[in-house]
């Protein structure tokens, strides 16, 4: 692949020749554990960060409010666990007011997922958090929580982190 005086070869050719014709980058199947259904442009949201992720790559989505970036996302965490057979858990920041958004969503579109909360005065720390959490597919805490648990949170190696702005 050239971009203009620039070369590339190995893994980046790969990544470059793909992002140059994205209407290339392969849809999946949708996970057998989510229940519901995702529109065309949620396939291509869902493919879009399993393509980035093959790569060790983040991704940001960053549709609309109301168009299904949540169900997307559970998407991704469901194909890690069910195609790639990843088991260390994910963890999900967000707003302290949209922590029951997350919960009602893993619920309703992912009710196999094992999830835990981590907030609260009798929260768990240290090895006893990390106990814990390597028994969940999903932890989700806040951001305020993210700052001050900020050493316990950053001793697991977790298979993905979703940083949830809401509106922010």
């Amino acid at each position: 692949v050239e971009l203009g005086e620039m070369q590339a070869e190995g893994w980046l050719h790969g990544l470059l020749g793909e992002l140059n014709n994205p209407e290339r980058i392969e849809l999946l199947p949708p996970p057998q554990g989510l229940q519901g259904q995702l529109r065309h442009y949620q396939q291509r949201g869902f493919a879009w960060v399993a393509f980035l992720r093959r790569f060790g790559l983040g991704a940001c989505l960053a549709d609309d409010m109301g168009l299904g970036k949540s169900i997307q996302t559970i998407a991704f965490l469901l194909d890690e666990r069910e195609r790639l057979d990843v088991r260390a858990p994910a963890l999900i920041v967000c707003p302290t007011s949209v922590v029951g958004n997350w919960l009602r969503e893993l619920a309703r579109f992912a009710p196999r997922l094992q999830v835990m909360l981590h907030r609260g005065s009798d929260r768990r720390t240290g090895a006893s958090f990390a106990r814990a959490a390597q028994r969940h597919d999903v932890v989700i805490t806040s951001f305020p929580l993210l700052a001050r648990d900020r050493a316990t949170l950053t001793e697991l190696e977790w298979s993905a982190v979703v940083l949830d702005e809401a509106q922010n």
